[in-house]
């Protein structure tokens, strides 16, 4: 296992810099996020209203989109994802970066929640470390594949256990998680590539933290059709920021 991945999700993130050399940063769909937006209102100077209204619209059409999906969606669909199916190759690196591929877009699917989501990164990520920790002192041994490919069935097993719960689709964003996993990826790319200072990459970090404390907030009492709204008037202004940082 000498190709045990270093970091978590580590040949999404390595696709997604080299993609980002020739693709303009799209922070939100083009369904989301007009093309461009104004500036924010500074010291001296007027606000705009447009770029207000811009990301009003962003909201509207958001919520609209993720409502038509919830109320159309195939619980199922998921099932005909290559990268959301429950794939347990020989191979332990192909092992461990399905695996993670496969949370990634059950949550764009949404199949299963954000919060379950979350917990699935962060035991994917676990493994990960431990699997770095194994081969500090040189070649796997049988034992600790076996123990790397254990942990790894048993995320999966809680994957699909977390498939099989039923969930209202009042509680379920699956566009607005698409956005946010982004986010993430655009941020920590732009931290290491030194596109970003680590202060302006804190400062996005705790805007995207708000964001998913926001989301929960709304979710506990049931997520009506202004809240989702609210929602992406978060996320279009957070992409506005983080596209305008990303340039500098």
């Amino acid at each position: 296992m000498r190709n045990l991945p270093r970091e978590p999700g580590f040949s999404c993130l390595n696709l997604f810099q080299s993609a980002m050399k020739i693709i303009p940063i799209l922070l939100l769909s083009a369904l989301l996020i007009p093309p461009a937006f104004a500036q924010k209102p500074g010291k001296g100077r007027k606000p705009n209203h447009r770029a207000a209204w811009n990301q009003r619209d962003a909201g509207e059409r958001g919520a609209m989109r993720e409502e038509q999906l919830l109320d159309h969606l195939d619980t199922h669909k998921w099932k005909k994802d290559p990268e959301a199916t429950d794939k347990r190759p020989s191979n332990l690196v192909e092992y461990h970066n399905h695996t993670y591929k496969r949370i990634v877009r059950l949550l764009h699917h949404g199949s299963i929640t954000e919060e379950n989501g979350q917990i699935f990164k962060v035991k994917h990520t676990t493994i990960t470390q431990n699997g770095k920790q194994m081969r500090a002192d040189g070649e796997l041994t049988e034992e600790e594949r076996a123990e790397l490919r254990g942990a790894l069935d048993d995320l999966n097993d809680e994957i699909n256990a977390a498939l099989e719960e039923s969930e209202k689709a009042s509680q379920r964003t699956p566009i607005l998680n698409h956005a946010q996993h982004r986010f993430e990826e655009k941020i920590e790319f732009g931290e290491r590539s030194g596109r970003l200072s680590s202060g302006e990459a804190s400062r996005l970090k705790r805007d995207l933290a708000k964001l998913n404390a926001l989301e929960e907030k709304a979710k506990a009492g049931g997520l009506s059709t202004r809240e989702r709204e609210k929602l992406f008037e978060e996320a279009a202004e957070l992409a506005r920021e983080l596209n305008e940082e990303l340039r500098d």
